[in-house]
């Protein structure tokens, strides 16, 4: 279910990137994500999720998005073999709209690699992603990637 908000998170973002505006009227918004499928508390979690993880004022939360970013992350071979380019593209997305940091970029990786062999979409690191960005490990358990039991030796929380 987390998966659901963070992609209206992510739709969210990229909205404001792309207008480079404050947030959009919330009931033009809501009634475009309601078209979309999405419920209202899915939106109504997502908007409240990302208010409260931003510490300045709603107008002024991407006035001005990052031109250039630090350092950035490149993943490994290992960790390539592990995700479609679309997880891998997702995954870069995540971080560099701000909605994870480096920690917790990391972290998706790390229980990406717990997986096994099996190469992960973009789909599944939804999964993995909401289960590290609103801590809730139910989400990873829900991966149909390894035996349900060997997950739970493999949470880390």
């Amino acid at each position: 279910m987390t998966d659901r908000i963070l992609e209206i998170v992510i739709y969210l973002m990229d909205y404001m990137r792309d207008s480079q505006e404050r947030m959009p009227d919330s009931e033009d918004f809501t009634s475009t994500l309601r078209n979309m499928g999405y419920s209202d508390w899915e939106i109504s979690s997502a908007y409240q999720w990302l208010l409260n993880r931003i510490d300045t004022a709603p107008e002024e939360i991407y006035r001005e998005f990052p031109v250039n970013l630090g350092s950035v992350r490149v993943l490994t071979d290992s960790e390539r073999v592990h995700m479609t380019v679309g997880a891998q593209n997702l995954l870069l997305k995540l971080f560099n709209l701000g909605l994870i940091d480096d920690e917790e970029y990391e972290a998706v990786l790390e229980r990406v690699s717990v997986l096994g062999d099996n190469v992960v979409t973009s789909e599944q690191l939804k999964m993995v992603a909401s289960s590290v960005v609103f801590g809730n490990s139910d989400e990873f358990h829900q991966i149909d990637l390894i035996d349900p039991e060997d997950k739970k030796s493999l949470i880390v929380n």
